[in-house]
């Protein structure tokens, strides 16, 4: 289509241009003043739109002839087409496309020299119609939108995910190297906080670690308290722990003089004191300076020391032999003794039917028996000696604020012997050519074996009748109980409640 157009500036120009949509793809500008005058060259476009579509709408619009005479002439219109229809055929005769690929429909226009393109030409320039017209855009600093299915966008968008891919990989491979090294060089191999050099012979020495990060060392003649964090030494004060290391002794000459240790003491350790138990007394230090502020004596024998959080128990005797309870408490240091008197209770009578009395010297032949395969069951040197029938002893027990103690007597001492271990059956691998794949079932033989000899693969079973006896200090605090059990008993002091275990009975 031939666009002539006239411009204010009395220039006269023309061009030829296909319309897209009814308008000009393009800004057309005057080349003598430089205006923009596409609005000019758009109304000359509809005018001779609508010119082309005059004459179809005048052979509508002629009137028809009537077919056959009427009574009463009267002349016919015909309405004229809607805006609508006239506009179709100018739709449809408007329809563009590519100049490159000419059976492709355009559906955009070159930014640069507005030829129309299609979807194939975007995929390839974007909005450009050529390599030239690129070049162009560039040269003249026109700025082209990106379109995002051209081939060079969706090409660099491929190299940047894989840009970022082998940067995250190269990161992971640095940061696995890094670890791997610091594992190897530093942090697999022990890291020295604390050291210090014993002359030689002096084992008599007890260490032991305090939350947080504090180290007591105590020895004969001196107590110190370190600072593992700080790398320094707290406190260090004299100390006489009451006795003497013995002499070395050498059995043989150029052989190492060996040095036995010192009794190990138990430290209970608060945030403010040290409690310290030495053979015959309790002292309690200063945490944060080391000064003793008092000791308690502990009179031979001693039966053992129980603790909780807010107290320590001590069971000792006095000069008469008499049982004492020590209780300290933690957070002032009050120490309260008072007396252990044991009452025996009289056992509750059982609900088993009574049996039959045995004579005495039936009784002892099947005593006699038992005894007699169970020594011939095991060997010498793992025959128990059968205990003497009577009180066992008295074990104390820490229960919160207070203390369990638990006297056994043994009624009847009886054991069941049974196989622990399944006969020998196969021959032994090592009179064999032992090959790789049989080490390990040969040196499982091999243990067996040793253990079969030792114990004669068999065990013995505690099945002894005891009466078990249990008290509450402080008293009052708790009534006795008194019961008979089954096996060797054992008590545990839970938050909750307390258990007695006998053989598979609690």
């Amino acid at each position: 289509m031939e666009v002539k157009i006239q411009c204010p500036c009395e220039t006269r120009f023309a061009f030829d241009v296909e319309p897209l949509n009814g308008r000009m793809p393009v800004r057309v500008n005057c080349p003598a003043c430089g205006a923009d005058r596409t609005e000019l060259a758009n109304e000359v476009i509809r005018q001779k739109l609508v010119a082309a579509a005059t004459p179809a709408v005048a052979i509508m619009s002629a009137p028809v002839p009537p077919a056959a005479p009427a009574p009463a002439r009267q002349p016919m219109r015909v309405p004229m087409p809607e805006p609508q229809a006239i506009a179709a055929p100018v739709a449809t005769a408007t329809v563009t496309y590519c100049f490159r690929h000419l059976k492709n429909p355009s559906v955009e226009t070159c930014r640069v020299c507005g030829k129309p393109i299609c979807e194939e030409c975007m995929e390839q320039y974007g909005f450009a119609c050529s390599v030239y017209c690129r070049k162009r855009a560039e040269e003249t600093g026109m700025e082209l939108p990106v379109y995002g299915r051209q081939r060079a966008v969706i090409e660099a968008r491929i190299t940047r995910v894989a840009a970022w891919i082998w940067r995250a990989a190269v990161f992971l491979g640095v940061v696995v190297l890094g670890a791997w090294i610091w594992y190897t060089f530093y942090a697999s191999h022990p890291r020295v906080i604390y050291s210090e050099t014993l002359p030689h012979g002096d084992r008599a020495r007890f260490y032991q670690f305090l939350a947080p990060n504090q180290v007591l060392l105590i020895k004969a003649s001196q107590m110190s308290l370190f600072d593992v964090a700080q790398h320094r030494q707290l406190w260090s004060v004299p100390l006489d722990v009451g006795f003497s290391p013995p002499p070395p002794v050498s059995s043989r000459p150029g052989i190492e003089e060996q040095v036995r240790l010192y009794p190990e003491p138990h430290v209970v350790a608060t945030t403010t004191d040290l409690w310290i138990l030495f053979p015959g007394r309790l002292v309690q230090y200063d945490r944060h300076s080391g000064n003793s502020k008092q000791q308690v004596p502990l009179n031979p024998p001693f039966f053992g020391l129980a603790q909780s959080d807010t107290a320590i128990t001590m069971i000792s005797s006095d000069e008469s032999m008499q049982q004492m309870m020590t209780r300290i408490t933690l957070a002032d240091g009050a120490v309260k003794t008072d007396p252990i008197k044991f009452v025996r209770v009289a056992a509750a009578p059982s609900n088993s039917p009574a049996k039959p009395p045995v004579p005495a010297a039936a009784a002892d032949n099947k005593i006699a028996r038992i005894l007699a395969a169970a020594k011939n069951a095991l060997p010498a040197n793992a025959r128990p000696a059968e205990p003497e029938r009577g009180s066992l002893g008295d074990q104390f027990v820490a229960d919160g604020a207070n203390v369990v103690q638990m006297k056994v007597d043994l009624l009847e001492h009886k054991t069941i012997t049974r196989q622990a271990m399944k006969p020998q059956n196969k021959k032994s691998l090592v009179d064999d050519n032992l090959t790789a794949g049989q080490s390990l079932e040969a040196a499982e033989q091999m243990i067996n074996d040793t253990r079969r000899e030792q114990t004669g693969g068999v065990e013995e079973e505690d099945v002894s009748r005891y009466q078990v006896t249990l008290r509450r200090w402080p008293s009052g605090s708790a009534p006795d109980w008194t019961g008979e059990v089954v096996g060797s008993p054992s008590f545990f002091a839970l938050q909750s409640l307390n258990v007695l275990v006998a053989r598979n009975v609690i």
